[in-house]
């Protein structure tokens, strides 16, 4: 199913249908990881990455301040802590990348500062919820 939406972000999700769609993968991504659908092979690359790469390409569709509002809203309203640890990470790799003259980043530095900040803040009430110990993906969250 991941691999269909995937296949759909250039022509089948409409530009009004973005937002909708990040802000639903940021809140539901990690029920979407289901322990029998990890490593199925060698180079199979995981439903985690698939959910943070769905939502990357939709944010690419986006200039950089609408990509920014969403992305960010996306982590404060946020549920799916693996998917959003991973893409997060990802986004922060790909601007240090950028620094080094490598490539353009899909998001600024203030940007990732912001996303980072609402992401810790994310941890935050979780932990004080009682649940962050629960989570399945807690070892990943932590790591990056």
């Amino acid at each position: 199913m991941l691999d269909r939406l995937l296949d759909l972000v250039s022509s089948g999700i409409s530009d009004d249908q973005v937002a909708t769609f990040v802000s639903v993968l940021l809140q539901v991504g990690d029920e979407l990881l289901l322990p029998e659908d990890d490593h199925r092979g060698l180079f199979d690359i995981g439903n985690e990455m698939r959910v943070s790469r769905l939502v990357y390409r939709l944010l690419k569709r986006k200039d950089e301040a609408v990509r920014c509002e969403l992305l960010t809203e996306g982590i404060a309203k946020g549920e799916a802590l693996g998917t959003i640890a991973l893409l997060v990470g990802a986004l922060i790799q790909e601007l240090e990348r950028g620094a080094q003259g490598s490539g353009s980043p899909l998001i600024s530095a203030d940007c990732a500062k912001v996303a980072r900040r609402r992401f810790v803040e994310l941890l935050r009430v979780t932990a004080k919820e009682g649940t962050l110990l629960s989570n399945p993906r807690l070892s990943s969250v932590l790591y990056r």
